[in-house]
């Protein structure tokens, strides 16, 4: 993927691009109210910070924020909700709520909400509605996890459209899209509209591939690939290698719909390079051990993140 993809290698930062981006998100996370000094938390602000700045160079230090922002508190409602099965009542009402104008009942979700309201002051309107959309699905998702009906539910042959209707449901991934094209530098909705399908597919299932050798090494088989290969009847490998074709294919057909299309086609490459670098830097993912890993570009701000986190 890597190869066809001609990925160039991660971003290199300036400074005080990176300093901006800290400084704004800190800021924000301080008034939203959530702590920092938790693991969860700390982990999910040091993946938004890399994402707003990685993917989203050119864009304005607010818009890299919100972004980052987002990605800090979505990863920590994954992890709470979805992963280890705490605040599921509060998650339950939450787009309840939310409709109703009604507050939350703790910061988490509180902060939540107050994003995707702010989503008017960054996006063309219908693009926000578009996030939003988005995000509630993947709120949804999580709570469709929980629910005894998933739980029990039988896997079958005749199933085989479940796997990526909960895909789709999953991945924030037309949120993740329109991140690319804030409505102050990009707004124009027509230069990138017929895009968002094959880019919202690319973000879900690129993910997937890349995830994939982690995710075996841990034993996860709770993921579209597994789920895929439950449904189709097909070896694990054989799945992984036409997701991966699928990726690529969905990338080729963005670059077609973009070429010649100035910025707007230079926003998304730049997002493609961060998202495939937030992969190769991190860690978690142990494409190390591969041969594909590469030295983190926030790695020498690191010390002055910890310090922010741990205050």
């Amino acid at each position: 993927m890597l190869e066809q993809l001609k990925y160039p290698g991660a971003p290199k930062l300036e400074t005080a691009a990176v300093e901006a981006l800290l400084n704004y998100m800190h800021k924000r996370a301080v008034e939203i109210g959530v702590p920092l000094n938790t693991s969860i938390s700390g982990k999910g602000f040091r993946l938004g910070y890399a994402e707003g700045l990685l993917a989203h160079p050119g864009h304005p230090v607010e818009v890299q924020g919100y972004v980052g922002l987002f990605t800090w508190l979505v990863v920590q409602y994954d992890d709470i909700v979805g992963q280890s099965n705490e605040m599921v009542d509060e998650a339950l009402h939450f787009h309840r709520r939310f409709f109703r104008g009604e507050a939350q009942p703790n910061d988490l979700l509180e902060g939540i909400a107050g994003l995707l309201r702010e989503a008017y002051d960054h996006f063309d309107p219908v693009m926000a509605n578009l996030l939003q959309i988005s995000v509630l699905k993947f709120l949804t998702s999580n709570l469709l996890e929980r629910h005894d009906g998933f739980q029990h539910m039988a896997a079958t042959r005749a199933g085989e459209k479940f796997p990526d209707f909960y895909r789709d449901l999953s991945g924030m991934n037309v949120a993740y899209a329109v991140f690319c094209y804030p409505k102050a530098l990009y707004p124009d909705v027509s230069a990138y509209l017929e895009a968002i399908p094959d880019m919202a597919r690319f973000i879900d299932i690129s993910n997937d591939v890349l995830s994939f050798y982690k995710e075996e090494l841990g034993g996860d088989t709770r993921n579209y690939l597994h789920n895929r290969a439950t449904a189709t009847g097909k070896p694990i490998l054989t799945v992984l290698d036409e997701v991966n074709q699928e990726a690529i294919d969905s990338a080729r057909r963005v670059e077609a719909i973009l070429k010649g299309r100035g910025k707007y086609e230079q926003s998304w490459n730049e997002s493609v390079r961060g998202y495939m670098a937030m992969h190769t830097t991190n860690t978690r993912y142990k494409l190390r051990d591969l041969g594909l890993g590469e030295e983190h570009p926030l790695a020498p701000f690191e010390e002055k993140i910890g310090e922010m986190i741990n205050k």
